[in-house]
């Protein structure tokens, strides 16, 4: 349990640390001006999430506090996506990008942002020969664990990687949970755990050798 716990936190502090790296590589290549005028703000968030990931592990088991605040989930996922493109352009993954009208949220936008890297990796580490990747907003009217029926969004996740076994499905949650599905148990557990503090809920779906399917609904502030 100890070594899937360390590999799990590993997870975790990599995803932010391999943006940033993936960022100053790029800035390497053809550096300009307004390329770094870009960059530096957006590698100060995520040292900020970097940080935050920190805490939360601190805090893994207990209640978290989350800085609540009226946020925007297009643009958090817009800020992601500035290191998730040249990440899938070295990995021959193709990034489709569907940002809906959506409602903003009462959240914690690092907390949130440290869920959709999480997600966002995961798929792009199960498609290592390529593929497509598909990230999608859109309003959204479900059913919270309480069985109450709230207004809101999801954020959809869909890659065409190796697909999670049935069998594995209902524990890919589980803090320490390690499959071939890049160990990353602690990573969703911790994700799961944020989503039900937002008050929202995550479905997965999954085919082996076709992909998955993460939908991350929430609740609109």
């Amino acid at each position: 349990a100890q070594s899937q716990l360390t590999m799990g936190l590993s997870h975790e502090i990599r995803n932010p640390l391999a943006s940033i790296r993936s960022g100053l590589d790029a800035l390497s290549i053809d550096p300009t001006v307004e390329d770094l005028k870009e960059f530096l703000p957006i590698a100060k968030r995520t040292i900020d999430r970097l940080t935050n990931i920190c805490e939360n592990m601190m805090r893994f088991g207990k209640s978290t506090s989350h800085q609540m605040a009226p946020c925007n989930v297009n643009e958090i996922l817009t800020d992601l996506l500035y290191f998730v493109r040249t990440t899938t352009e070295k990995t021959n993954v193709h990034l489709t990008l569907e940002l809906g009208e959506v409602p903003s949220i009462i959240g914690d936008g690092a907390s949130l942002s440290q869920v959709f890297t999480n997600l966002i990796n995961n798929a792009i580490d199960e498609m290592k020969s390529g593929g497509e990747l598909l990230i999608k907003t859109e309003s959204a009217r479900f059913k919270d664990k309480d069985a109450v029926t709230r207004d809101g969004l999801v954020i959809i996740i869909r890659d065409t990687g190796n697909g999670i076994a049935p069998g594995n499905l209902s524990q890919i949650f589980d803090s320490f949970y390690s499959t071939k599905y890049q160990n990353m148990g602690l990573g969703l557990s911790i994700s799961l755990k944020i989503i039900d503090e937002h008050k929202g809920i995550i479905h997965v779906e999954s085919e082996l050798q076709k992909g998955t399917t993460f939908k991350v609904y929430l609740p609109k502030g």
